[in-house]
């Protein structure tokens, strides 16, 4: 995700569209459903935010669509703030199925083939590592990977993985 956000999104017609702010998506599903982008005044769309709707982009130091603006009018529909966030997720608690407090969610992985969240990376809780065995460095927090997004239960204000400490500790890479 974070290769996506802040990046400009310029048009066949060499017109920006504006810049990516966040990517919303089908709850549990993980479908990107859109990106969020903050128009330009170029873009001559009229609104501050509208959501595009993922396509065969060309990423690089911009997001490149290979369409002109007349087109790329109907892949955009308003902003809806009812679609989840994935950028509101980053710093929200995640427990396992025990109640056992992991961590936050720190980032979150898209496969840009699918336009799909795949993973997550979670900033361990330091009350993790000893349940975890994991040992206490000197300088920096430790993190796990190899999370799924299927591994979700459900999200409100917090995220509530499928499984438990001890299928966890098999499965998370740490670093």
């Amino acid at each position: 995700m974070d290769t996506l956000i802040g990046k400009e999104i310029i048009m066949t017609d060499a017109i920006l569209l504006g810049t990516v702010q966040d990517l919303r998506c089908e709850d549990l599903k993980w479908n990107i459903l859109g990106l969020r982008v903050k128009t330009s005044k170029s873009s001559g769309l009229g609104r501050s935010s509208v959501l595009l709707e993922p396509g065969n982009f060309t990423i690089g130091d911009v997001i490149l669509i290979r369409d002109t603006t007349d087109t790329v009018r109907s892949s955009i529909t308003p902003d809806d703030s009812g679609i989840l966030s994935l950028s509101s997720m980053i710093g929200m608690n995640v427990y396992g199925s025990d109640a056992f407090l992991l961590g936050t969610i720190e980032s979150i992985n898209i496969d840009t083939s699918k336009w799909r969240a795949s993973s997550f990376t979670v900033k361990l809780d330091k009350d993790a590592y000893q349940p975890l065995e994991v040992k206490k460095g000197l300088i920096s927090s430790k993190r796990a990977s190899g999370l799924n997004m299927t591994d979700i239960e459900g999200v409100s204000d917090t995220i509530v993985l499928k499984k438990n400490l001890s299928k966890l500790k098999s499965q998370i890479v740490i670093s």
